[in-house]
């Protein structure tokens, strides 16, 4: 994930925001569906489950590197202003 790229046309908050409400989603189905028998409804919800799992972890991991750019973006302002501050007033 380059969080670098400015060329997006739609932030990544938004997009983060959206994939979660799909995750709920498909979460949801799989409950409604749970009472649903069957071989092949049993191996899609597991497969369901199973890409959930990873995309979950996905998004953690996306969100904690979000996380941790800000913070360093955040040092380096902080940092910048207090080495020049005699230029700021």
């Amino acid at each position: 994930m380059d969080l670098n790229d400015t060329n997006n046309t739609v932030p990544k908050e938004k997009l983060l925001e959206k994939f979660r409400m799909v995750m709920a989603d498909t979460e949801e189905l799989l409950r409604v569906t749970a009472q649903h028998s069957g071989v092949e409804a049993a191996a899609i919800r597991g497969r369901i489950q199973e890409n959930l799992k990873v995309v979950k972890n996905s998004m953690v991991a996306a969100e904690t590197a979000m996380i941790e750019y800000a913070r360093e973006a955040e040092n380096g302002t902080d940092k910048l202003v207090h080495n020049n501050a005699r230029y700021w007033y």
